[in-house]
Protein backbone atom coordinates (compact mmCIF):
# COMPACT_ATOMS: atom_id res chain seq x y z
CA UNK A 1 0.00 0.00 0.00
CA UNK A 2 3.03 2.18 0.83
CA UNK A 3 4.40 1.80 -2.52
CA UNK A 4 1.13 2.81 -4.30
CA UNK A 5 0.95 6.24 -2.71
CA UNK A 6 4.93 7.10 -3.54
CA UNK A 7 3.68 5.37 -7.32
CA UNK A 8 1.05 8.03 -7.05
CA UNK A 9 2.93 10.71 -5.89
CA UNK A 10 5.15 10.79 -8.43
CA UNK A 11 2.91 10.38 -11.14
CA UNK A 12 1.34 13.82 -9.80
CA UNK A 13 4.47 15.18 -9.39
CA UNK A 14 5.49 14.60 -12.71
CA UNK A 15 2.07 15.58 -14.15
CA UNK A 16 3.01 19.28 -13.00
CA UNK A 17 6.00 18.96 -15.15
CA UNK A 18 6.94 19.68 -18.43
CA UNK A 19 4.76 22.85 -19.18
CA UNK A 20 1.52 21.47 -17.51
CA UNK A 21 1.64 23.43 -14.90
CA UNK A 22 -1.25 26.21 -15.02
CA UNK A 23 0.54 30.03 -15.66
CA UNK A 24 -0.11 32.31 -13.12
CA UNK A 25 -2.34 35.38 -13.36
CA UNK A 26 -1.15 37.59 -16.08
CA UNK A 27 -1.73 40.12 -19.13
CA UNK A 28 0.05 38.47 -23.02
CA UNK A 29 0.52 40.57 -25.59
CA UNK A 30 1.91 39.93 -29.33
CA UNK A 31 1.54 42.35 -32.23
CA UNK A 32 1.97 42.90 -36.08
CA UNK A 33 2.82 45.37 -38.06
CA UNK A 34 4.37 47.82 -35.75
CA UNK A 35 7.62 49.70 -36.14
CA UNK A 36 9.64 50.48 -33.20
CA UNK A 37 8.75 53.75 -31.46
CA UNK A 38 10.76 56.14 -31.31
CA UNK A 39 10.61 59.44 -29.11
CA UNK A 40 8.06 58.19 -26.82
CA UNK A 41 6.62 54.36 -26.15
CA UNK A 42 3.62 52.58 -26.75
CA UNK A 43 1.40 51.88 -24.26
CA UNK A 44 -1.47 49.36 -23.53
CA UNK A 45 -4.66 50.47 -21.92
CA UNK A 46 -7.62 47.96 -20.35
CA UNK A 47 -11.03 49.29 -19.66
CA UNK A 48 -13.44 48.62 -16.86
CA UNK A 49 -16.85 49.52 -15.68
CA UNK A 50 -17.05 52.99 -14.30
CA UNK A 51 -20.62 52.62 -12.18
CA UNK A 52 -20.33 55.74 -10.35
CA UNK A 53 -20.27 57.97 -13.04
CA UNK A 54 -23.36 56.15 -14.91
CA UNK A 55 -26.83 56.77 -15.03
CA UNK A 56 -28.70 54.91 -12.04
CA UNK A 57 -29.41 50.92 -14.18
CA UNK A 58 -27.33 51.68 -17.10
CA UNK A 59 -24.91 48.97 -17.91
CA UNK A 60 -21.10 49.59 -19.76
CA UNK A 61 -21.01 50.11 -23.90
CA UNK A 62 -18.26 49.43 -25.90
CA UNK A 63 -17.44 53.32 -26.34
CA UNK A 64 -16.85 55.31 -23.08
CA UNK A 65 -14.26 57.89 -22.10
CA UNK A 66 -10.72 57.83 -21.23
CA UNK A 67 -11.79 57.79 -17.87
CA UNK A 68 -12.36 54.31 -17.97
CA UNK A 69 -9.09 52.94 -18.88
CA UNK A 70 -6.52 52.04 -16.87
CA UNK A 71 -2.82 51.40 -18.01
CA UNK A 72 -1.17 47.97 -17.30
CA UNK A 73 2.41 49.11 -19.20
CA UNK A 74 4.32 50.86 -21.42
CA UNK A 75 6.40 48.87 -24.20
CA UNK A 76 8.41 48.93 -27.63
CA UNK A 77 8.67 47.01 -30.30
CA UNK A 78 12.10 45.63 -31.87
CA UNK A 79 12.19 43.56 -34.80
CA UNK A 80 8.46 42.43 -34.12
CA UNK A 81 8.78 41.09 -30.85
CA UNK A 82 7.59 42.37 -27.52
CA UNK A 83 9.62 44.32 -25.60
CA UNK A 84 9.32 46.65 -22.22
CA UNK A 85 10.23 50.51 -22.67
CA UNK A 86 13.55 50.68 -22.42
CA UNK A 87 14.30 47.49 -24.12
CA UNK A 88 14.48 44.70 -21.13
CA UNK A 89 11.68 42.05 -20.94
CA UNK A 90 8.26 43.32 -20.21
CA UNK A 91 6.01 43.07 -17.77
CA UNK A 92 2.21 44.40 -17.57
CA UNK A 93 0.89 44.82 -13.98
CA UNK A 94 -2.95 45.53 -13.30
CA UNK A 95 -3.25 48.72 -11.48
CA UNK A 96 -4.19 47.91 -7.49
CA UNK A 97 -8.07 47.72 -7.10
CA UNK A 98 -8.95 46.10 -10.91
CA UNK A 99 -9.92 42.62 -11.39
CA UNK A 100 -8.87 40.73 -14.82
CA UNK A 101 -12.32 39.39 -14.69
CA UNK A 102 -14.44 42.60 -15.37
CA UNK A 103 -12.32 43.93 -18.30
CA UNK A 104 -14.17 45.55 -20.99
CA UNK A 105 -11.50 46.13 -23.91
CA UNK A 106 -8.00 47.37 -24.46
CA UNK A 107 -6.87 49.85 -26.33
CA UNK A 108 -3.33 50.83 -27.65
CA UNK A 109 -1.47 54.39 -27.59
CA UNK A 110 1.70 56.14 -28.94
CA UNK A 111 2.77 58.05 -25.69
CA UNK A 112 5.17 60.54 -27.05
CA UNK A 113 7.96 60.78 -24.27
CA UNK A 114 6.91 62.84 -21.30
CA UNK A 115 3.23 61.81 -21.56
CA UNK A 116 1.17 59.91 -18.89
CA UNK A 117 -2.18 60.73 -20.29
CA UNK A 118 -3.60 58.62 -23.23
CA UNK A 119 -2.10 59.61 -26.45
CA UNK A 120 -3.00 58.92 -29.96
CA UNK A 121 -4.78 55.56 -30.25
CA UNK A 122 -3.46 53.11 -32.58
CA UNK A 123 -5.86 49.78 -32.23
CA UNK A 124 -8.53 48.36 -29.64
CA UNK A 125 -10.75 45.58 -29.18
CA UNK A 126 -13.62 43.74 -27.01
CA UNK A 127 -12.40 40.79 -24.85
CA UNK A 128 -14.33 37.63 -25.29
CA UNK A 129 -13.67 34.75 -23.05
CA UNK A 130 -14.91 32.86 -19.99
CA UNK A 131 -14.08 33.09 -16.37
CA UNK A 132 -10.50 31.56 -17.20
CA UNK A 133 -9.06 33.36 -19.77
CA UNK A 134 -10.11 36.57 -22.32
CA UNK A 135 -8.97 37.22 -25.54
CA UNK A 136 -9.39 40.60 -27.01
CA UNK A 137 -8.03 40.99 -30.97
CA UNK A 138 -7.27 44.57 -31.37
CA UNK A 139 -7.39 46.12 -34.69
CA UNK A 140 -7.06 49.86 -36.22
CA UNK A 141 -11.07 49.69 -37.12
CA UNK A 142 -12.27 49.41 -33.67
CA UNK A 143 -14.23 52.08 -32.53
CA UNK A 144 -11.85 53.19 -29.73
CA UNK A 145 -9.51 53.35 -32.26
CA UNK A 146 -9.61 54.79 -35.66
CA UNK A 147 -13.34 53.41 -36.42
CA UNK A 148 -13.71 53.47 -40.22
CA UNK A 149 -11.32 56.52 -41.02
CA UNK A 150 -8.88 54.41 -42.68
CA UNK A 151 -10.72 52.16 -44.80
CA UNK A 152 -10.46 51.92 -48.89
CA UNK A 153 -8.43 55.10 -48.95
CA UNK A 154 -7.20 55.85 -52.80
CA UNK A 155 -5.19 58.15 -54.77
CA UNK A 156 -3.31 59.15 -57.78
CA UNK A 157 -0.09 61.61 -58.36
CA UNK A 158 2.04 63.34 -61.05
CA UNK A 159 5.43 64.89 -60.94
CA UNK A 160 5.20 68.61 -61.37
CA UNK A 161 6.66 71.81 -59.96
CA UNK A 162 6.37 75.79 -60.38
CA UNK A 163 10.36 76.04 -61.12
CA UNK A 164 10.09 74.45 -64.75
CA UNK A 165 11.92 71.20 -63.77
CA UNK A 166 8.53 68.95 -63.19
CA UNK A 167 11.22 66.36 -61.44
CA UNK A 168 11.32 68.29 -58.29
CA UNK A 169 7.37 68.16 -57.00
CA UNK A 170 4.76 65.95 -56.02
CA UNK A 171 1.10 66.87 -56.76
CA UNK A 172 -2.11 64.57 -56.29
CA UNK A 173 -4.13 64.97 -59.07
CA UNK A 174 -5.14 63.43 -62.24
CA UNK A 175 -5.19 64.29 -66.18
CA UNK A 176 -8.20 66.43 -65.14
CA UNK A 177 -5.71 68.06 -62.51
CA UNK A 178 -8.31 67.24 -60.09
CA UNK A 179 -7.43 66.66 -56.32
CA UNK A 180 -7.60 62.31 -56.52
CA UNK A 181 -6.91 61.74 -52.87
CA UNK A 182 -9.36 59.85 -51.54
CA UNK A 183 -9.41 60.21 -47.45
CA UNK A 184 -11.61 60.14 -44.93
CA UNK A 185 -11.83 62.70 -41.97
CA UNK A 186 -9.77 60.70 -38.96
CA UNK A 187 -12.41 60.53 -36.13
CA UNK A 188 -9.55 60.03 -33.49
CA UNK A 189 -8.47 62.75 -32.01
CA UNK A 190 -4.25 63.40 -31.81
CA UNK A 191 -3.65 62.28 -35.89
CA UNK A 192 -2.89 63.62 -39.03
CA UNK A 193 -2.70 62.55 -42.32
CA UNK A 194 1.12 63.06 -43.81
CA UNK A 195 2.45 62.47 -47.41
CA UNK A 196 6.30 61.83 -47.79
CA UNK A 197 8.95 61.14 -49.57
CA UNK A 198 11.06 57.99 -48.72
CA UNK A 199 14.75 57.35 -49.98
CA UNK A 200 14.18 53.60 -50.83
CA UNK A 201 17.93 52.59 -50.35
CA UNK A 202 18.37 54.43 -46.73
CA UNK A 203 14.65 55.00 -45.58
CA UNK A 204 15.45 58.68 -45.15
CA UNK A 205 12.18 60.60 -44.81
CA UNK A 206 11.26 64.16 -46.66
CA UNK A 207 7.85 65.55 -45.71
CA UNK A 208 6.59 66.72 -48.51
CA UNK A 209 3.01 68.04 -46.02
CA UNK A 210 0.78 67.30 -43.30
CA UNK A 211 -2.79 67.76 -43.44
CA UNK A 212 -6.34 66.46 -41.34
CA UNK A 213 -8.12 66.11 -44.32
CA UNK A 214 -7.55 65.95 -47.94
CA UNK A 215 -10.42 68.87 -48.62
CA UNK A 216 -7.47 70.91 -46.98
CA UNK A 217 -5.22 70.08 -49.92
CA UNK A 218 -4.85 72.92 -51.96
CA UNK A 219 -3.88 72.28 -55.78
CA UNK A 220 -1.39 74.64 -57.92
CA UNK A 221 -1.10 77.19 -58.87
CA UNK A 222 -1.75 78.79 -55.10
CA UNK A 223 0.08 76.61 -52.74
CA UNK A 224 2.10 73.74 -54.57
CA UNK A 225 2.12 70.22 -52.28
CA UNK A 226 5.74 69.30 -52.94
CA UNK A 227 7.13 72.55 -53.43
CA UNK A 228 9.84 72.35 -50.81
CA UNK A 229 11.39 69.60 -52.78
CA UNK A 230 11.97 71.97 -56.22
CA UNK A 231 15.34 72.76 -55.22
CA UNK A 232 18.00 70.11 -55.60
CA UNK A 233 15.67 66.63 -55.85
CA UNK A 234 14.99 65.09 -58.46
CA UNK A 235 11.99 62.46 -57.55
CA UNK A 236 12.28 60.25 -60.74
CA UNK A 237 16.00 59.00 -59.86
CA UNK A 238 14.57 55.62 -59.42
CA UNK A 239 15.40 55.63 -55.47
CA UNK A 240 11.92 57.36 -53.96
CA UNK A 241 9.31 56.66 -52.68
CA UNK A 242 6.23 58.71 -52.09
CA UNK A 243 4.18 57.42 -48.91
CA UNK A 244 0.95 58.28 -47.59
CA UNK A 245 0.45 57.75 -43.92
CA UNK A 246 -1.24 59.31 -40.38
CA UNK A 247 1.22 60.08 -37.45
CA UNK A 248 0.42 61.87 -34.08
CA UNK A 249 0.30 65.47 -33.78
CA UNK A 250 3.07 66.83 -31.99
CA UNK A 251 5.32 64.33 -33.38
CA UNK A 252 8.26 63.47 -36.08
CA UNK A 253 7.25 61.94 -38.91
CA UNK A 254 9.84 58.62 -37.80
CA UNK A 255 8.07 58.95 -34.05
CA UNK A 256 5.58 56.45 -34.94
CA UNK A 257 3.23 56.36 -38.61
CA UNK A 258 0.76 53.73 -40.14
CA UNK A 259 1.33 54.10 -44.07
CA UNK A 260 -1.67 53.59 -45.80
CA UNK A 261 -0.87 54.10 -49.09
CA UNK A 262 2.53 54.08 -51.30
CA UNK A 263 4.31 54.23 -54.68
CA UNK A 264 8.14 53.79 -55.97
CA UNK A 265 8.57 56.82 -58.23
CA UNK A 266 9.37 55.28 -61.53
CA UNK A 267 13.13 56.42 -62.74
CA UNK A 268 12.83 58.62 -65.83
CA UNK A 269 8.81 59.55 -65.23
CA UNK A 270 7.28 61.85 -67.70
CA UNK A 271 5.53 65.36 -66.83
CA UNK A 272 2.69 63.42 -68.15
CA UNK A 273 2.46 60.34 -66.29
CA UNK A 274 -0.31 59.76 -63.76
CA UNK A 275 0.97 57.05 -61.00
CA UNK A 276 -1.52 55.03 -58.81
CA UNK A 277 -0.76 54.79 -55.52
CA UNK A 278 -1.05 51.33 -53.84
CA UNK A 279 -2.98 50.37 -50.36
CA UNK A 280 -0.65 49.00 -47.76
CA UNK A 281 -2.90 46.13 -45.82
CA UNK A 282 -0.43 45.15 -43.40
CA UNK A 283 -1.80 47.77 -40.58
CA UNK A 284 -1.06 47.16 -37.15
CA UNK A 285 -3.01 44.79 -35.16
CA UNK A 286 -2.15 42.64 -31.51
CA UNK A 287 -3.69 40.41 -29.52
CA UNK A 288 -4.22 40.61 -25.74
CA UNK A 289 -4.82 37.71 -23.38
CA UNK A 290 -5.74 38.06 -20.19
CA UNK A 291 -4.93 34.79 -17.51
CA UNK A 292 -7.80 35.59 -15.20
CA UNK A 293 -6.65 32.70 -12.21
Amino acid sequence: MKRHHLLLLFIALASCSDGNTPLSKGIDLSVEHFAEARNGTYELWLSFPNLNSRPIGSTPTMLHGDEEFVSVGKFNVRNGAVVGANGTPVNFALPAGKNLQFAIDAVITFQPTGTDTMFARICGGLFRGDATVGTAELTTTDFDAFGNSLLNPSGTFRLYAESGDYRRGIWFANAALQNTLNLRFLTTPRWRYEARLVSVGSNAIDTVMSFSHPSLVVNPPHNLIGRVFEEGRNLADGATRLELVVRPVQTASTDCAIRLLYRDIPAGASESDIFELQRDLNLPRARVTLRKQ
